[in-house]
């Protein structure tokens, strides 16, 4: 289905608008002129530039608006008003800013800081000092973590940190660079970049140093901004934009009639469309001539007779290869010709299809294939038992293609049977369980998809919680977390604090070497950026400002930069970095698998996260008729006890409460 592209384009009347500029008298009163008259009177105290036909203006310290023949179309009643630059504008009163639209409707109510005209179709809002984006349905986009960002900008929007910190770039021969061969004109380079001080946009702006980074309208993140490949929708809408205004304006030697006839809504969508086709062929040609021959082939599925094959820009394809010709296409495989088609799925450029030529054999990738590719790693722990194993879908592509990666203990650990079973209802208790094991760019966390699993079993069994009140998400990737956050917050509100909240995460934790800062990181997130991360604090101050009876979180996770082996992340310095504790507030209760710089362990023998393991064993132990009191102090003490003795490091859960629920240990689980 065709993308719909927004154009701005030049109006279709035969007379020209000339533009109305905002100009103020000799007793500085503000009103608008055009070609040296007065078309609106100088009778304001400020007004803002035209947009979208629409102005603001203010009367009595009360911002309004009015249309260009300076007829007022909505009230002065706001403290700040901003361009229409959508349908939307933001405003403010009593110290809150929101989004009207050009009735004067509230259409995103009052809840930010700051707030920014939309730009691309997002906006830059303000909470808690931390700015982020919203879309025009004001759901949030990009989290709200940085000091100051940037308008969107050709699908890019500049973020800053906390102290402005001038990132070092590293330097690019921009020609070779696949953004400027493919917009040229459009992506470029700036050693400064403007953005306004003040929450609104107006005001005035100050000179900041180059943005720490950038990222797009998906919140992924760019260091440089030639490392960012415009989607097709940006690169469309500039090419045809210019063009079709171009085609529209009136010929110096063409009769008005001649030019009403010739440009019409009929003919410029006509001209549109043939554009719109042309755009997606350069595209994709474009595209497709610089992707290189960057396929690995990873292994061999003899049951179902699929080769899994990587290919760098891609990610995983499934190829069906017959079993007698898997030798001879393994050991061919590098030099084997291989045809690529593309098409754009979307805004981005796919892969619809390769055909594998060995020996006049074709054997093809195709993604409307319906295949299945299973691998398991297999641990040996103790003797063997009966093996069941489930295989979460890790890859799908249009076909039902499907990747599963299992770890398979050879045994079961003590505290994954016997589970206790409760005899009545929690059903007013909710969970969210995250349990990140496999990473994009990261080490695996060994076990963490046992852990989640098992931990959201005693939920649900041991601690009577129904499988309705449990969300357990195997390697969550940022949307992900927020996803889920967002879900505890609206249960929250709708059993107006009658209800108990959970919050379990399993998985890497990397610090902010500046700011000591720890955080949270998502399966899609780098370690060292924690711009991709989920900042702990933050999490903290949310999970507390949700209404509930009591907060529980636990954390098998360090935030040193180590990895379960205690080896160090790769993308972290190979230090371990001791980060500042966090204060939890509210009716919150923390526990924590280690504290400072140490590593949260695995307990390889139980085939569990060592924290998760004693917290388990003590659910079983008590049946879950235990305080958390009693729970903190038998995990500390067995978790302290067996680092030292199975690891010779180190490990000591922590707990921290809120100052509103000082009476938390004898809080029963």
């Amino acid at each position: 289905m065709m993308k719909k592209i927004i154009l701005v384009l030049l109006m279709l009347s035969p007379i020209c608008l000339l533009a109305q500029e905002r100009t103020a008298d000799e007793n500085g009163l503000w009103g608008f002129m055009e070609n040296g008259r007065w078309v609106i009177e100088p009778k304001y105290d400020d007004v803002g530039e035209f947009s979208n036909n629409m102005a603001a203006v203010c009367m009595a310290g009360k911002w309004g608006y009015v249309n260009r023949d300076g007829v007022q179309v909505i009230p002065y009643k706001f403290e700040y008003a901003g361009e229409f630059t959508s349908h939307l504008a933001p405003v403010s009163m009593m110290g809150k800013f929101g989004y009207v639209d050009k009735r004067g409707n509230v259409e995103i109510p009052y809840k930010f800081d700051g707030a920014r005209p939309f730009h691309e179709g997002y906006a830059a809002v303000c909470i808690a000092g931390k700015w982020g984006f919203i879309d025009v349905d004001g759901n949030q986009t990009i989290p709200f973590k940085f000091a100051q960002v940037t308008d969107f900008s050709e699908g890019l929007a500049g973020v800053f940190s906390k102290r402005n910190v001038k990132s070092e770039r590293a330097k690019r021969d921009t020609e070779s660079n696949l953004s400027a061969l493919l917009l040229g004109f459009l992506i470029k380079n700036k050693d400064n970049q403007k953005v306004t001080s003040a929450a609104t946009g107006k005001g005035g702006s100050k000179e900041l140093e180059r943005c720490d980074g950038y990222v797009d309208y998906d919140g992924n993140w760019y260091a440089d901004r030639n490392d960012y490949v415009p989607p097709f929708s940006v690169y469309a809408k500039r090419v045809i934009e210019e063009k079709v205004n171009l085609w529209q304006q009136k010929g110096k030697y063409e009769k008005t009639a001649d030019w009403q006839a010739r440009v019409n809504d009929a003919n410029r969508k006509i001209f549109i469309d043939s554009l719109y086709s042309v755009a997606q062929n350069d595209y994709i040609a474009f595209r497709s001539s610089r992707m290189e021959d960057s396929q690995t082939l990873v292994n061999y599925d003899a049951d179902n007779e699929v080769f899994l094959i990587t290919d760098a820009e891609f990610g995983d394809l499934l190829v069906q290869v017959p079993i007698e010709y898997a030798p001879d296409f393994e050991a061919g495989f590098d030099s084997m010709d291989k045809d690529m088609r593309y098409y754009l799925n979307g805004d981005h450029l796919a892969l619809a299809e390769v055909v594998y030529n060995l020996g006049g054999h074709e054997f093809r990738y195709s993604s409307q294939a319906d295949l299945r590719y299973t691998e398991l790693d297999i641990e040996y722990n103790f003797e063997p038992v009966d093996i069941e194993v489930e295989s979460p879908a890790l890859y799908a592509d249009r076909g039902s293609q499907t990747i599963s990666r299992s770890n398979v203990s050879i045994g079961v650990s003590d505290v994954d049977t016997d589970i206790p079973q409760a005899s009545s209802e929690n059903d007013r208790t909710f969970v969210v369980i995250l349990a990140n094991e496999n990473y994009n760019t990261e080490s695996r966390v060994e076990y963490a998809h046992n852990d989640g699993e098992v931990f959201s079993r005693y939920c649900n069994k041991t601690l009577g919680i129904p499988e309705s009140n449990i969300r357990v998400v195997f390697d969550a990737t940022l949307n992900n977390i927020r996803a889920q956050v967002d879900w505890l917050s609206k249960v929250g509100e709708a059993y107006g604090g009658d209800a108990r909240l959970m919050f379990y995460y399993a998985g890497h934790g990397i610090p902010d070497e500046s700011s000591k800062e720890a955080y949270i990181l998502p399966v899609d997130g780098y370690g060292s950026n924690v711009a991709t991360g989920y900042k702990l604090s933050e999490l903290y101050d949310q999970l507390s400002a949700i209404p509930s009876s009591s907060t529980l979180v636990f954390l098998d996770a360090c935030f040193s930069g180590a990895n379960r082996d205690d080896q160090m992340l790769a993308s972290v310095r190979g230090i371990a970095v001791r980060v500042k504790k966090e204060v939890p507030q509210g009716n919150l209760v923390i526990f924590s698998a280690a504290q400072g710089d140490e590593t949260a362990l695995p307990y390889n023998e139980q085939g569990h996260g060592m924290f998760t393991y004693f917290l388990l064993k003590k659910l079983q132990e008590t049946g879950g008729n235990v305080s958390l009191g009693d729970l903190s102090d038998y995990v500390t003490d067995q978790v302290r006890k067996m680092s030292v003795v199975t690891k010779s490091k180190p490990q000591t859960p922590i707990v921290s409460a809120g100052v509103s629920i000082s009476d938390w240990r004898s809080i029963k689980l």
